[in-house]
């Protein structure tokens, strides 16, 4: 296809890049004042639209290197602003007619961008929004949001002076909107911390991953592709087993913030909020590799602990478990019940060879768990996992499926 150009009104071009082949979607990613769609954020938006086969427009205004730009007064810059983002709004305007979907992608100042291509009827009908730190018209911003009524996925910082606006709890009350809200982070979502920052991107990029599968985009998951999520739904004689649910973030939230629980995890919920967003992220898994899939455990319609199931290759043959149970509820059996249960599933149902399990040498309970359903020791990493104290050692235990029917047998021989 013909590259779309994107002239200024004194002929002069907008700088853009054009990577398409004419698909019926149509990704936009309009940068931010001096963010480009080179760095982290954008750049793995660029990615994933490419991977859910969008065509891909990249604005860039480059208002950081115009000395003309930066020789204006105030009420300059604003007039010229204007003029650019009616020029980009034009250009997404004339494309249209020719894509089923558009998504519309910016960061910072490129959100008010965004927000004038929704201006356009042709445009807002079809667009599906991600915004990535929205800047100084936030606040005005979101009424219109919220009145438009089309699938967003907004992610800030409560730290960022431009995101914690007066009418937030607004935006938070619309169905449609998709928030991943970090509880710090300035204005670029970083805190001088490389590993959190790092941690920061992953769940990102999870979150613009899942949005856009959900938003249809072919390609944006396994499940675009046109198969669902895992369904395991188990029951043994104490519990319901099946996949979390975003009602059931509260529950997650109100054991996982537990200090006592928060010793031994890597997970560490700031909020209810960060729990639902943890729910999303982790129950859309259809079994590909490398993705989770995280199972509350009930006992009498109560959210008791949660269960994550890894899938790991090679050839799809391994999972990776991981268990939590809420405070009052130890010592009770229920986590091993659970565990028995869902390896019996991995290997009968889905035809598993071989579980793993990670461990803190001092959990001393979790040690005991998987010895008593099975699990042996397989190995000792020294100082693997970075936790809030420092780096700590790591014991690995594995159960295969010849083993764990051999126990399974013996478990049913008469008077066991």
């Amino acid at each position: 296809m013909e590259p779309i150009r994107i002239a200024r009104a004194d002929g002069s071009l907008i700088t853009t890049e054009y990577r398409g082949s004419g698909s019926p979607f149509l990704g936009v990613v309009i940068s931010g004042f001096g963010y480009t769609y080179r760095n982290p954020l954008l750049y793995y938006t660029v990615s994933l639209l490419a991977e859910s086969g969008a065509d891909r427009l990249l604005v860039d205004l480059r208002y950081y290197e115009d000395e003309e730009f930066r020789a204006l007064d105030e009420a300059g810059k604003d007039a010229r602003f204007e003029a650019d983002a009616a020029a980009v709004a034009d250009a997404v305007e004339r494309e249209a007619p020719r894509r089923e979907r558009i998504v519309l992608a910016g960061k910072s100042l490129g959100t008010s961008v965004v927000r004038r291509c929704l201006r356009r009827p042709a445009v807002a009908g079809k667009a599906s929004l991600i915004l990535l730190t929205p800047g100084t018209e936030w606040s005005a911003f979101i009424p219109e949001l919220i009145e438009l009524g089309r699938p967003s996925l907004v992610v800030g910082s409560l730290e960022d002076k431009y995101y914690s606006v007066q009418n937030l709890v607004e935006l938070r009350a619309a169905p449609y909107v998709h928030r991943l809200e970090l509880e710090a982070g300035d204005h670029s979502l970083e805190t001088g911390d490389a590993v959190r920052d790092v941690e920061t991107l992953k769940r990102i990029v999870q979150g613009m991953r899942i949005f856009l599968a959900e938003e249809g985009l072919r390609g944006a998951t396994a499940e675009a592709a046109g198969a669902g999520p895992l369904k395991i739904v188990l029951r043994t004689p104490r519990l319901e087993i099946r996949p979390l649910e975003a009602r059931d973030a509260e529950a997650l939230y109100s054991y996982r913030s537990d200090p006592s629980v928060l010793r031994f995890q890597t997970f560490r919920p700031a909020s209810p909020a960060d729990a639902e967003e943890f729910i999303r992220a982790n129950t859309r898994s259809r079994g590909e590799e490398g993705s989770w899939l995280q199972l509350g455990l009930f006992r009498e319609g109560r959210l008791v602990g949660d269960l994550g199931v890894r899938f790991l290759g090679p050839e799809d043959s391994q999972c990776e478990i991981g268990y939590t149970v809420a405070p009052g509820e130890r010592v009770k059996g229920i986590a091993k019940e659970a565990v028995t249960a869902v390896a019996a599933h991995l290997f009968g149902e889905l035809g598993k060879r071989r579980i793993l399990a990670s461990v803190d040498p001092d959990n001393a309970a979790s040690i005991t768990l998987l010895e008593g359903a099975g699990f042996r020791r397989e190995a000792r990493f020294r100082k693997n996992v970075r936790t809030p104290q420092g780096w700590a050692d790591e014991l690995v235990y594995a159960l295969l499926a010849e083993e764990f029917e051999v126990r399974r047998r013996g478990d049913d021989r008469p008077g066991r």
